[in-house]
This record gives structure tokens, C-alpha cells and sequence, in this order.
């Protein structure tokens, strides 16, 4: 936890889009293979869930964001 917490201020200084993609995939658990399909519209904010398009087994997911996130 202390480490991701590092590496977040880091990104977060060079590019806050990229900081936001990591805590995502911290926060949702993603693949590696998910990012890159994701979009800005994939992100619900008002439920705080993320839909992962094409996920293992071409399947489709929704899942539940911390509010700290996409705060």
C-alpha cells in the first residue's frame, strides 16, 4: 500500500491522467489487457462503477470504484 501510494504522487507530478489510470487499476483490480480499451465513458460517476469492456473471455464487466478515486 505504501509503495502504490509512492508511485501515485510520482505519476501524479508528471501526468494526472496516468495517475488516475493507475488508481484505477489498483482500486478495480483491472488486467493490464483491460486499460487500453478503456474511455471516458466507460467511468459512471454517479454510481461510482467502471464498465470494462472485453474483459477475460470477452466478457463484459461493471465494477464498483471507491469514491476516493473518481472523487
Amino acid at each position: 500500500m505504501k509503495e502504490a501510494k509512492a508511485l501515485l504522487i510520482a505519476v501524479a507530478h508528471y501526468n494526472k491522467v496516468y495517475a488516475l489510470i493507475i488508481a484505477l487499476m489498483l482500486d478495480c483490480g483491472l488486467r493490464i489487457s483491460e486499460v487500453p480499451a478503456l474511455e471516458v465513458g466507460d467511468i459512471d460517476f454517479e454510481r461510482s462503477r467502471l464498465h470494462v469492456r472485453e474483459s477475460k473471455r470477452n466478457k463484459d464487466r461493471s465494477i464498483p470504484t471507491s469514491k476516493g478515486v473518481l472523487g
